[in-house]
């Protein structure tokens, strides 16, 4: 695993939960007690050191890259900055709030799969110990949070509010949308060669990645299969 597909997560990572956030105050009863649920874990639990944005800082200073918020927004592609932005933009507004809660769930019913995948990578590599803890964090804590999303958040907010059902699949949609785009790019940077950032702050080329043997290696994708019809009457 390169230094590009660790960075690539960091606009993302260094502010974990915060544009999430914005959803409580315009959710309620048991909706907004599990929803806050979630983001109690997120938050560490009460305890600083366990906050998943101090983790992540960890795994990039371990990684011998810069942990400074945003510090390789000017070598980030659009491509990159795209799920940063739309956590912002469904965050912001209070009519979006159920497209919020699709773009939670959707994000938690996936994480384990992929956290597993990044996990098993950095095992190989035998990675600093920082590096793998985020990932493990996140193997458990999204097997639970998986649940609670899915069948208490998602559940309860259509249950009272059933005119945000396609609110809730928007945001799950769009999830899926920025990641698959993201998804494509990464896998073409890995096939070519080519780098899929620029240059850090400091003029540094960042880890250029490298060519593989096809089905080498399994990229995070953001299939929401988990959301069946016969469930939640949400389509993937």
């Amino acid at each position: 695993m390169s230094s590009t597909t660790i960075s690539r997560l960091g606009p993302y990572h260094l502010k974990e939960a915060d544009p999430h956030a914005w959803a409580i105050p315009r959710l309620s009863r048991t909706a907004k007690a599990a929803f806050v649920a979630v983001e109690y874990d997120e938050y560490g639990a009460g305890r600083g050191e366990r906050v998943h944005q101090e983790l992540f800082a960890e795994l990039l200073s371990s990684m011998d890259l810069d942990d400074g918020y945003l510090a390789y927004l000017d070598a980030a592609p659009a491509v990159v900055l795209a799920p940063v932005n739309l956590m912002s933009c469904l965050g912001l507004r209070r009519s979006r709030r159920g497209a919020t809660v699709g773009h939670v769930a959707a994000t938690e019913v996936t994480s384990p799969v992929g956290s597993a995948w990044l996990l098993a990578g950095l095992d190989r590599i035998d990675a600093p110990e920082p590096a793998r803890c985020f990932y493990r964090e996140h193997v458990e804590a999204g097997a639970v949070h998986e649940i609670v999303m899915r069948d208490e958040v998602v559940a309860s907010l259509l249950a009272d509010e059933p005119s945000l059902h396609d609110d809730v699949l928007f945001g799950i949609r769009a999830l899926q949308v920025v990641e698959n785009r993201l998804d494509a790019a990464f896998t073409t940077a890995w096939e070519t060669g080519e780098p899929l950032m620029g240059q850090d702050s400091t003029g540094r080329n960042l880890v250029p990645i490298r060519p593989c043997r096809s089905g080498e290696i399994s990229l995070m994708n953001s299939s929401v299969s988990a959301f069946s019809a016969p469930r939640y009457g949400v389509g993937t």
